[in-house]
């Protein structure tokens, strides 16, 4: 185990899925003294990314950040981009995602205000922009930033994985502890587990459980009430997202507060509308696939309409959602 400063704060290795620990080394990065500490679990200190600009921007709220208390010692902030959560206690405040770098002095403030001190972890649960935009701010500042490989893979433009990768992230904006399949911390006096899930979204998507507050924040595994982007060209699965959200929604009980990637707070009750939505759209899209139809006779068929016109609503209107589906299952 592995402290990371003030308070008794401690990160410790993976303690469910558990790959083995295989180094810890204290290294310097641009911009940021005095040394670090960057935890390397098995497999992960490596992997690449394509342009951030071909990833769509999820607007959620254009009227700017809002603060909300979710439940024990969680906050979300709702605005455009991802949803923020904000842990603080007497290690300081954690942080998960942080929007888009666009809206950085609004995004910034509001973390500021809701965190009360300066950042000490920054959590990302994948690596699109609408989450990560303002890592850097918070990397400028000594802030430890924590995800899974793939999310440094990619942000960092490592060659050594396929499909989309970023070439201008700041070396203060990247991760600087990586895990593989899951990482502990007992921060602010609850245990918080992050695991990795998928390919789904991406595949470098993580969910964090604060064990304490019963809150879990599902990162963009979870669209609220919308259609979700699955990421293809950077890792992602349609299939393998309902596995992920299937096996979530027996893991999660009526006590648990889930904070989505984008869309409201709600519970398990949403995440199963969810999960029912996108298990009736793959049936009825892989049987258009098996039946040999191309693309323009699907959609003409409306074949999602019966789910009504708010899952449309966001950037994945059922004309995009339906490409994305017929793209993965016909390949």
């Amino acid at each position: 185990m592995t402290d990371v400063g003030g308070n008794g704060g401690r990160i410790s290795g993976p303690q469910f899925r558990v790959p083995p620990l295989v180094s810890i080394m204290k290294f310097h990065r641009a911009r940021r003294t005095p040394a670090l500490i960057l935890v390397c679990l098995t497999g992960l200190c490596a992997a690449s990314f394509a342009s951030r600009g071909t990833v769509p921007v999820q607007d959620d709220d254009p009227e700017g950040p809002k603060l909300h208390d979710v439940a024990g010692a969680v906050k979300w902030i709702e605005g455009k981009g991802g949803n923020i959560a904000v842990q603080t206690g007497q290690d300081g405040p954690l942080v998960i995602d942080t929007q888009l770098a666009r809206d950085r002095e609004v995004v910034v403030a509001a973390i500021q205000a809701a965190s009360g001190g300066p950042v000490r972890l920054l959590i990302n649960t994948h690596w699109h922009a609408d989450h990560t935009g303002n890592n850097e701010p918070f990397g400028d500042k000594q802030a430890l930033i924590v995800s899974h490989a793939n999310v440094r893979a990619r942000l960092s433009g490592s060659e050594r994985i396929e499909g989309r990768r970023a070439d201008d992230t700041p070396p203060s904006a990247l991760p600087d502890i990586v895990f593989d399949d899951a990482l502990t911390l007992h921060w602010n006096g609850e245990r918080i587990e992050l695991e990795h899930v998928g390919p789904a979204h991406t595949d470098g998507d993580s969910i964090v459980w604060f064990h304490g507050s019963k809150v879990v924040h599902l990162g963009d595994l979870f669209f609220a009430g919308k259609f979700p982007f699955i990421d293809l060209a950077s890792g992602g699965s349609v299939r393998g997202m309902l596995t992920e959200v299937s096996d979530l929604a027996e893991r999660i009980d009526g006590t648990w507060t889930l904070i989505p990637g984008h869309g409201p707070v709600c519970g398990r009750a949403e995440l199963i509308e969810f999960r029912d939505m996108l298990a009736t759209s793959i049936e009825r899209v892989a049987a258009a696939v098996e039946a040999g139809k191309d693309f323009e006779t699907l959609f003409g068929e409306s074949p999602l309409d019966d789910f009504g016109a708010s899952w449309g609503a966001g950037y994945m209107d059922p004309e995009r959602f339906l490409k994305v589906l017929y793209q993965d299952l016909n390949r």
